[in-house]
């Protein structure tokens, strides 16, 4: 037997097989490569789009842009990670998914200007912790922000509540009012987490918002001639800045509405706001609003103050007494007091509501029982729902103030100690927030849109200050936008359970974990290693 030809030939078979295995390897490799094939093998399809929003992409107008500036890193807060990771397979769900047009998804560095120059300045961006949505291939693209996170450290020192929150806090605050997630819960750490997640039918909302041309009025107008705040003004106290940039997030454009009483309300116009205003509106100018509420099907927000200034001869309710009759409410000229210190917040003195509509729960409020929220406000007045609303008026009040406080009648004359008037005053919880809503009678089961109103006692709610630091004011403000709009029904796409894995272990656990992992794969490399010196030691032999 020739060995050296025998030897030889083994050699060769060997690496012949090397070489056919690493072909087969680089093959499928490059076969894998052109096969966009994704599948969902989690509980219950989490990352696969449900067929309703399959079937909404197919009736998209324009292509999108999902746009993200948010950096992945271990020195993200826990929640934005979180929020990174159970968003990173639905944006490519998104984006795989067939649709009438495309959907892209963008991931940005803002800082690095040069590498992604021509997105940053297309959609402007400047935020780093940012999620956006825009359509594709525009001059002026319709934009829609699906979450915006702040975490840059508190420049008004006067605000101690501000100043000294922390980070994690800031973006567990940014994600609750992105409302990606849904149904939160005590941990066992003693913070709020989520329990389900909603971001596809918050993602669908904003693509449909940006890509779908509006039906009907988009415009929100804010009243002007009577004193009332600007939604232009960036003070803290007096101004609703933070509110017209909630507004215009949702793709609502905001202007000011003429005082002129013989002007016609315009027809783009889908709310009219009226916040805090310091003299009473003339008739005329209340009988606009009447007829934009009656004939046209609109909608209209109160703010109003109670009359601090007894200067002021002011009538009931700056002249909507007549008008809020109408619509089932009375706006009573009293302030609300409370004498127990508990319900104010320590640092910044404002009284918080916590008592909401009784009996069946609204659905403007419904978040806030469920997450129990707060809503803080300063000083307000009684709005409460008429004992006998006119006809197809459906009148709901939404929000009360605690069981000791009470409305005081003639508080601006009234010297402390504060005593209640069982005749005059109001005795609590007194509503403090009210809605109205004309019910028309349906024909041949189509549903009529009817007039909508919504009376807060305090304009306070929404100031810049309050409307910044507080989740409750924010998620009233985003459901009475949605209830004004009738948005609320839009979609009923059922959130995803998140399902957590913990493990607790201290350093010395960690290690042995460490070790035990490490034990297999060395007997295995080491068994490798006797059997070829064996294998060598018997071929030399």
């Amino acid at each position: 037997m020739d060995f050296c030809n025998a030897e030889r030939s083994r050699r060769l078979r060997r690496w012949t097989i090397v070489m056919l295995l690493t072909s087969l390897a680089l093959g499928l490799n490059q076969l894998a490569s052109r096969v966009d094939l994704n599948i969902d093998l989690t509980k219950g399809g989490r990352y696969t789009l449900s067929q309703e929003t399959l079937a909404w992409l197919t009736k998209l107008e324009k292509p999108a842009d999902i746009i993200i500036t948010i950096r992945e890193s271990n020195n993200q807060p826990k929640i934005i990670q979180r929020l990174l990771l159970d968003l990173d397979l639905l944006l490519d769900a998104f984006e795989r998914a067939p649709s009438s047009f495309p959907i892209r998804i963008h991931r940005v560095d803002v800082n690095a200007r040069k590498a992604q120059k021509t997105l940053i300045e297309k959609y402007n961006l400047a935020e780093p912790n940012l999620i956006l949505v825009a359509t594709q291939g525009e001059e002026n693209p319709e934009k829609a922000i699906l979450f915006r996170f702040d975490d840059q450290p508190a420049t008004d020192t006067s605000d101690p509540k501000e100043a000294f929150r922390s980070r994690e806090s800031k973006a567990r605050d940014a994600v609750f009012d992105s409302g990606l997630y849904d149904e939160w819960a005590e941990s066992n750490r003693n913070v709020p987490e989520p329990t389900k997640f909603r971001g596809e039918e918050v993602i669908l909302r904003s693509l449909m918002r940006v890509t779908r041309a509006r039906k009907g009025p988009n415009v929100v107008y804010f009243t002007r001639g009577h004193g009332e705040g600007s939604p232009s003004d960036a003070n803290r106290d007096h101004g609703f800045s933070e509110m017209q940039k909630f507004l215009e997030s949702r793709n609502l454009e905001v202007a000011a509405l003429a005082p002129d009483p013989n002007a016609r309300i315009p027809e783009d116009a889908a709310l009219v706001v009226v916040t805090s205003p310091q003299v009473p509106f003339r008739a005329q100018e209340v009988a606009r609003l009447r007829t934009f509420l009656s004939e046209r099907k609109g909608s209209l927000m109160l703010l109003i103050d109670p009359i601090v200034d007894q200067s002021i001869d002011s009538p009931p309710a700056f002249g909507f007494h007549p008008l809020l009759k109408e619509w089932g409410l009375r706006c009573h000229d009293m302030l609300v007091h409370d004498p127990d210190l508990s319900k104010f917040d320590i640092f910044s003195g404002d009284y918080s509501l916590r008592t909401y509509s009784q009996g069946e729960e609204h659905p403007v409020v419904e978040p806030l029982i469920r997450h129990g929220l707060a809503v803080y406000t300063g000083k307000c007045r009684p709005v409460e729902r008429e004992n006998a609303p006119p006809e197809q008026i459906e009148a709901t009040e939404l929000i009360y103030s605690s069981r000791t406080s009470w409305g005081r009648s003639d508080w601006r004359s009234q010297q402390p100690p504060d005593v209640r008037d069982d005749l005059l005053d109001i005795t609590g919880p007194v509503p403090v927030a009210s809605l109205s809503e004309k019910k028309l009678r349906p024909r041949h089961e189509v549903k009529i849109k009817g007039g909508k109103v919504a009376v807060m006692g305090s304009s306070q709610i929404f100031v810049n200050r309050i409307l910044r630091s507080n989740a409750g004011n924010r998620t009233l403000l985003r459901n009475l936008v949605h209830w004004f709009l009738d948005e609320s029904e839009m979609l009923d796409i059922p959130p995803k359970e998140i399902i957590n894995y913990s493990i607790k272990m201290n350093e010395q656990q960690f290690r042995e974990l460490l070790y035990s992992t490490a034990y297999v794969p060395s007997i295995v490399a080491l068994l490798g290693l006797f059997v070829y010196w064996l294998r060598k030691d018997i071929l030399a032999s």
